[in-house]
C-alpha cells in the first residue's frame, strides 16, 4: 500500500493511500499525546478525555455526535495509549466531508459539559471493574506498575475512581492545551477510495478556524525501572496467571524488528508457536500462553504471560526457561529462520486487509518517524534481516535471570 503525505496551513500532517478497490473508508487523527503526559494529579486523564470528546461541541450534543455518522452506516471510535491518542471513523466513500467534520468538530471544539462528563466517570469506574475481574487483562496493568513503577508511565491508563472524580472541564482543557493544539503533535491518516488532491481541500475547509501554536515537542522523561520478582497475590479466580517480563529496545532501535520475529516465533497469535506447541499441544497444560512485545518511543518491554492450573506451575516455567537456554546456546537454523520470516510476511500482508488498522499504524508511524513503509520496503526489510543479528538479539533477550515476574495464585 503506497502512502502520500501533504501539511495543512495550520502545520497538521497528512498521510493518506488512495484505495480505489474498496467502497468502504477510515480516516482520524492521531495525537501525539497519552497517559504517559499526565502530571501526578491527572491519572486517567488522558483517558477520560477520549471518552469525553463525544459529550457536546460548541453546535452538538452528544446524541447528535453520536448519530451524526452512525445514521449513514459509519462508525466513530476512538481509543488511548500510553504514548498517543487517536479519534477516528469508518465509512462509506461518499461520507468523507461529513467524516472529516464530525471528526474536527469533536477534537477542536468539545465543550465537555458538567452532566455529561459526571456520567462518563461512571461508565469508567465500570470498565474499571471490569478489568478487576478480568485477570487476563489486569495482570499486565499491574506488571506495568511494579516494574515501571507508579508514575505516569507505570501507571495504568484507566486512572482509579478516587482521580476521575477531580476531573473537570477545566481539567480536560489544561491537558489538551498543553498536550494537544501543536502542529508537531497531530497527523491526519486516511485511507480511501479519493485522492490526496481532492481530500487536502476539505481538511482545509473543516479546519479553517483552528488556530495551533509550534514549537518543540514536550519530552517525554523516562524513569529509572525497578525490576521486581515472584509477587504473589491470592484472588477469587478458577486459574492462576503468571507474567514475566524484561526491559527491550524501543520502536526507534534498528532491533525492533528483530525483536517482532523473535515474539512471533515464542509466542505469536499461529498454533504452530513454540510456546504454544510445547505448553498446549504437547504437555496439555494451558489454553493460553502468549508473548508479546510493546514497543515504546525510548524503551521496549517483552512479556510472556500464561494461564493455567496451580499444579503445573513449575512445570510451564522449567519448560520455558530450557526453550529459552536451547535458544541462546543454539540461535536457530537457517532453515528455521527462513520459515519464521515467511510466517511474519505473510501474518503482516493479511493484516493489511484491515484498512482500519492500517491507517491507524500509518498515522504512528508519521508521528514517530516522519514517513510510512510501504509494503514491499517492510517485506524487504524483515528479509534482510541477518540470522547471526538476530540470533544476538534473540540471545540478549532470553536470559531468565534478568526477567521480573508476577503470579495470580488462585484461590484454593
Amino acid at each position: 500500500m503506497q502512502f502520500e503525505q501533504r501539511t495543512l496551513s495550520n502545520g497538521i500532517r497528512v498521510v493518506h493511500s488512495f484505495n480505489s478497490s474498496s467502497k468502504a473508508a477510515h480516516c482520524g487523527f492521531v495525537i501525539n499525546a497519552g497517559s504517559r503526559d499526565e502530571l501526578l494529579h491527572e491519572h486517567g486523564l488522558a483517558h477520560f478525555i477520549e471518552h469525553s470528546l463525544f459529550k457536546g461541541t460548541k453546535k452538538r450534543k452528544a446524541f447528535h455526535i453520536l448519530s451524526r455518522m452512525e445514521i449513514v452506516g459509519g462508525e466513530l471510535n476512538a481509543y488511548t495509549t500510553k504514548e498517543d491518542t487517536c479519534i477516528y471513523a469508518s465509512f462509506s466513500n461518499e461520507y468523507y466531508a461529513r467524516s472529516i467534520e464530525i471528526l474536527s468538530d469533536i477534537l477542536f471544539n468539545s465543550v465537555f459539559p458538567t452532566k455529561e462528563i459526571n456520567k462518563e466517570k461512571e461508565v469508567i469506574c465500570d470498565e474499571i471493574n471490569y478489568y478487576e475481574d478480568t485477570p487476563s487483562e489486569l495482570i499486565f496493568e499491574d506488571f506495568d506498575e511494579n516494574f515501571l513503577g507508579s508514575n505516569s508511565f507505570g501507571r495504568s491508563i484507566l486512572g482509579t475512581p478516587e482521580t476521575l472524580a477531580t476531573f473537570t472541564a477545566d481539567s480536560i482543557h489544561d491537558f489538551m492545551n498543553r498536550n494537544y493544539f501543536i502542529a508537531e503533535q497531530i497527523v491526519f491518516s486516511s485511507v480511501g477510495n479519493i485522492s490526496i488532491d481532492k481530500l487536502v481541500p476539505i481538511l482545509e475547509k473543516a479546519l479553517k478556524d483552528v488556530k495551533l501554536r509550534t514549537g518543540n515537542l514536550p519530552k517525554r522523561l523516562l524513569e529509572k525501572r525497578n525490576p521486581f520478582f515472584s509477587e504473589v497475590s491470592s484472588k477469587p479466580i478458577s486459574q492462576s496467571h503468571y507474567i514475566i517480563g524484561v526491559e527491550t529496545h524501543s520502536a526507534k532501535s534498528e532491533k525492533a524488528r528483530q525483536l517482532a520475529l523473535l515474539t512471533n516465533y515464542l509466542g505469536g497469535s499461529a498454533l504452530n508457536s513454540r510456546l504454544n506447541l510445547l505448553l498446549r499441544e504437547k504437555m496439555g497444560i494451558t489454553y493460553g500462553v502468549e508473548a508479546s512485545y510493546t514497543s515504546y518511543t525510548d524503551v521496549g518491554m517483552f512479556n510472556v504471560y500464561i494461564s493455567l492450573d496451580k499444579k503445573n506451575l513449575n512445570r510451564a516455567i522449567r519448560t520455558i526457561k530450557k526453550e529459552f537456554a536451547r535458544i541462546q546456546a543454539n540461535g536457530l537454523t537457517p532453515h528455521v529462520f527462513a520459515q519464521v520470516k515467511k510466517q511474519f510476511i505473510g501474518q503482516f500482508l493479511l493484516a493489511q486487509e484491515s484498512k482500519s488498522n492500517t491507517m491507524l499504524t500509518a498515522g504512528k508511524s508519521v508521528l514517530l518517524f516522519n514517513k510510512v513503509d510501504e509494503d514491499e520496503e517492510v517485506v524487504r526489510k524483515i528479509n534482510n534481516i541477518k540470522l547471526s543479528d538476530f540470533n544476538e538479539t534473540a540471545y540478549e533477550l532470553l536470559d531468565y535471570d534478568k526477567y521480573s515476574s508476577l503470579f495470580y495464585e488462585q484461590e484454593k
